[in-house]
């Protein structure tokens, strides 16, 4: 396709159609994740999938449900997870595993939500004698990076590691520039960042890990639809694993997010055939 714009004609083709990609190159389509996503597009565009075909797709070796009780499943799974950070020798090893495993939160906050569970799954650690501190720094912390900073030439979203270098803990990040180099900082340097353990299924967009938990909230919440599900099952590439209430995992697969902000009718108003901006009304 990228070659065909340098052709003015191909272009103009381009531009009156809708390109729809078929083959993902991020998971197999012939396994659970794949055969899912895949059930869940149709259901969102208006077939009928039943609960039983939705369901088989979750006997599959790369899907894993857990509800009820369920804290031994989920201490485990994280500490798994993350045992690539947790055994790594070196900062750019443990960098490097920050993009094998993470944990998917609906919400910020809340019991489930994002907060909570950072500071669950770091209380678990150190019970755990996984990670160690120095003042009021963890090391082997995966962070994120939560505004622009123009100055060191980070930006909302990057991701590093808190790592203990011998003689104190730095904040270490891929250079934006030459992924190929790291650089590394004083936490106390930047601004705002936070524990990336776990992170939205929002901020997830664009991302991508071998394996992904996913944490529905717990109790029914407006933004819980198939939308957000489809796109915490399409971060994961090889493994996807759900903790929550059955009957918050089937209202998720169910339920579309339906948007009437009012907003188009508010700024466009039609009067004698023309089209007017109304902003104050």
């Amino acid at each position: 396709i990228c070659n065909s714009l340098t052709d003015k004609k191909s272009e103009s083709v381009l531009q009156e159609n809708v390109s729809e990609l078929f083959v993902s190159r991020r998971f197999k389509s012939s396994g659970g994740i794949g055969n899912l996503s895949q059930l869940l597009r149709e259901k969102y565009s208006g077939k009928k999938i039943s609960e039983e075909n939705l369901v088989e797709c979750f006997n599959k070796d790369d899907i894993r449900i857990y509800t009820g009780a369920f804290q031994t499943q989920f201490d485990r799974a994280v500490i798994e997870g993350f045992s690539g950070i947790i055994n790594a020798k070196s900062p750019e090893e443990a960098l490097y595993y920050t993009g094998s495993f993470r944990v998917l939160a609906a919400h910020r906050r809340g019991i489930r939500g994002l907060e909570s569970v950072n500071d669950y799954i770091i209380s678990l650690l150190r019970r755990k004698n996984l990670i160690g501190h120095s003042g009021r720094f963890y090391s082997r912390i995966p962070i994120m990076v939560q505004k622009n900073d123009y100055s060191l030439n980070l930006f909302n979203g990057d991701t590093g590691i808190l790592w203990n270098n011998g003689n104190e803990i730095r904040a270490y990040f891929y250079d934006s520039e030459d992924q190929k180099n790291i650089r590394s900082f004083p936490p106390d340097m930047i601004s705002f960042f936070e524990p990336s353990f776990a992170m939205t299924v929002h901020k997830s967009q664009g991302s991508e890990f071998n394996s992904v938990l996913f944490m529905l909230p717990e109790n029914t919440s407006p933004i819980l639809s198939i939308e957000l599900f489809y796109t915490a099952l399409t971060r994961a590439k090889e493994k996807f694993v759900v903790f929550g209430e059955e009957k918050l995992l089937f209202e998720s697969l169910n339920k579309k997010i339906i948007r009437k902000s009012g907003l188009r009718d508010a700024l466009l108003k039609k009067e004698n055939g023309s089209v007017q901006y109304d902003l104050f009304q």
